[in-house]
Parts: structure tokens; C-alpha cells; sequence
């Protein structure tokens, strides 16, 4: 069997989609309800499905969990916060952090 990379971008490309879309209804609930848990289980399926490293894993986990925790607390706005910390440390398609990348960039500029 040949490994054909473009299909498996365009498959980790579907799955960074339906996370973002799935961390967007997240974040207009106001509650824990079935309907939120539901998205958080379909949320952390998604993440389990991106190359994500260890720690890249275990940090997009805690966001989630913590975004739980506000939802099930009455504190939307907290649980949106840790959804668009979520959301903005996923580089869709990659699998990486942003973050990490900014500051190699920034050091590569400053050396050259």
C-alpha cells in the first residue's frame, strides 16, 4: 500500500474543521447540557485524531477539561476564554502550536 500525504492532509484538514466548528457551538453554550457534553466528547475525539505531541496533547486537554468545568460552574464566559485559547494554539492542518513557531521565527529574524 503507498502513503499518499496529500490524502492525509486533506483528512487532518476535515478533522481541524470539524474541531473548529465543534469549539464554536461550544462556545455559545451557557451551560453543562447534553448538547455540551456531547461536543466536548466529539472535542476530545478530535483532538485524540490530530499529531499532536505529548505535551501539546495534554495542554489542548486541560483547556478542554477547564472549559468543562466553567460551563458546569455557570461561568460562559471563562469556558469561551479557555475555547479560544484552545482554538488559537491548534495550528489546523499541522498539528502544531503556533506559539513555539512565533518565537523560532522571531529568533531566526534576530540572528540573521
Amino acid at each position: 500500500m503507498r502513503y499518499d500525504s496529500q490524502s492525509t492532509a486533506a483528512n487532518l484538514a476535515d478533522v481541524a474543521h470539524d474541531l473548529t466548528r465543534c469549539l464554536e457551538r461550544l462556545s455559545q453554550r451557557r451551560r453543562l447540557d447534553d448538547a455540551a457534553l456531547d461536543d466536548l466528547q466529539l472535542a476530545g475525539s478530535l483532538l485524540e485524531s490530530l499529531p499532536l505531541d505529548t505535551s501539546q496533547f495534554a495542554l489542548a486537554c486541560g483547556r478542554l477539561m477547564n472549559a468543562e468545568r466553567y460551563l458546569n460552574a455557570d461561568e460562559p464566559g471563562a469556558a469561551r476564554f479557555e475555547l479560544r485559547l484552545l482554538a488559537a494554539g491548534i495550528t489546523y492542518g499541522s498539528g502544531g502550536v503556533r506559539e513555539p513557531n512565533r518565537r523560532l521565527r522571531r529568533a531566526e529574524q534576530r540572528s540573521a
